[in-house]
Formats: C-alpha cells, structure tokens, sequence
C-alpha cells in the first residue's frame, strides 16, 4: 500500500460524498517514514450506514464486509492492485460521548489537509489504537512501536492522554500508555530524557519544574520575587533585604550617609 492508493481512495469516497479522515498506518505514513498495509477512515457516525450501503454499490469496490454496528472492510481496486480498506464508525472511540462529538473534534483539532485526503495527526491515531474496548488494542501495541522505529516521538503520547481525558477514557488509555512505555524502554526506542515517570507525562524537550527550594540559578537568571522586611532599616524589599543604612545613620549625617536634597530639612543635624 501506498500513498497513491490512499489519494484513489479518497477520490473514491469525494465521489460518493462520504465525508471521512484518513486515520491509522496510512495517516502516519504522510509524516513518519513508517508502513501500513491498508487504509483506514474515520467516517460520520450518523452517516454512517448511508457511506457503507453506497461504497458497496461503486465499482471500485471489489468486495466488501460489515463486520459490526461499527466496522466494515474488504478490498478496492486500484489498477492492477487490490488494497485492504476498513471503514470506522467513530462511536467506537467515542467513549463517554457521541460519535459525532469524537468525529468532530478530529476534523477541527485532530488532522490537516493533505494531498491525499484529510489526514488524522499522529497522537489521534495512537489514542484510536489504544483506546478500544476488549482486548484487540495488545495487536495495536506493535503499531505505536513501529511508528516509535519511524521517528514519531515519544512525547506525543502526552497528547494521547488528553485526548483520552477529554472523552472519558483517561485511566483505560493511561494503563496501556504505561504497557507501550515498557515495551518501547526494552526495545531501545526512548532517548534516556524520555524515560522514567517525566515521559509519562511531559513530551520530550518540555522544560521541567525546578525545586526552588534547593536549586542553584545561574547567574543572571530570573529569581522569584518575594516581599521580605529589612532587619536594619525596616526596608522592604521586592528581591530580598536590601544594603540601606538606618535612618539614624542618616540623620546624624556620619560618613557615607546619604539623605536627598528634599529630605535635608527634616534632618537639623546633616551637614555635607
């Protein structure tokens, strides 16, 4: 399978108006040099029923299955090439919300224009792989893996979870986030900042929180700004105790005092 399947694919969905996302092996493909044998769409839930009956009637479509409520496959022709292609319904991802809901969130926030079609992004795809009911999401283990092999980042799994708290599936996801960690650290595909507790939650290169309380800045760099009170001079001061003198220093005039001009007269004893 490749890219020219998948934009004669597309064409062949425009041409029924079937309204679709280009999502799995074959979205990633457009971004990351990884490999899928198949393609894979998001489709309208409540179309749904209405894009299958009618892709099942072209004539690019060799032969074609419903496999359940909210999958069909089978296989399209493409010159001499005959390609694997499922057709998802988007309540399968949905979790706590509506298919539509999840359907419309991808086309808004989850995928850009491609030559090939509207193509899912990468963290849109793992979450749809990992956040299936029952047990197929092991299979989908290894895809997340070969994308991790094509150069996809870790720290995208960040995005995964959003994605997954956002539609109510956020602890299912976050268990097998913490499987695909475990078997990407033994393959050798986490760089040594990405692994431990930091790549669970934060994409690499994310600035981490510092310690305030025992770190040492670098010089120049910006400190927290704080109220404290002189002990002295009962000056306070946005950065810490400042150097002043007491104002009794001040007012006696001793050597190295410093009262403004517009001050003196209030200190009878200053002399210059």
């Amino acid at each position: 399978m490749n890219r020219e399947h998948v934009r004669a694919f597309a064409r062949m969905l425009s041409r029924n108006g079937v309204r679709f996302v280009v999502v799995g092996g074959a979205a990633v493909l457009t971004v990351y040099p990884s490999e899928s044998r198949d393609v894979d769409v998001l489709m309208v839930a409540r179309d749904y029923d209405r894009a299958v009956e009618a892709l099942d009637h072209d004539p690019s479509i060799e032969s074609m299955t419903r496999e359940s409520g909210e999958m069909a496959g089978g296989h399209f022709v493409v010159g001499p090439t005959l390609v694997r292609f499922d057709l998802l319904n988007p309540s399968a991802f949905s979790g706590t919300l509506t298919g539509d809901e999840f359907f419309d969130h991808v086309v808004r926030y989850g995928s850009k224009e491609a030559p090939e079609g509207r193509m899912a992004t990468v963290p849109v795809v793992w979450y749809m792989r990992l956040s299936i009911e029952g047990e197929a999401w092991l299979v989908q283990v290894q895809k997340v893996l070969r994308d991790l092999r094509a150069g996809a980042p870790w720290g995208l799994m960040t995005q995964v979870k959003r994605l997954a708290s956002r539609f109510g599936v956020g602890p299912r996801v976050a268990e097998r986030i913490e499987r695909v960690r475990e078997e990407a650290e033994r393959a050798g595909l986490l760089r040594p900042e990405e692994k431990g507790t930091d790549a669970r939650t934060k994409p690499a290169g994310a600035l981490r929180e510092v310690d305030r309380s025992t770190s040492t800045a670098a010089p120049g760099a910006l400190q927290p700004k704080s109220r404290t009170t002189n002990r002295q001079s009962g000056v306070v001061g946005r950065n810490g105790p400042k150097r002043g003198r007491p104002l009794e220093r001040l007012a006696s005039g001793e050597k190295g005092g410093c009262v403004p001009p517009a001050l003196r007269r209030y200190f009878p004893s200053y002399s210059k």
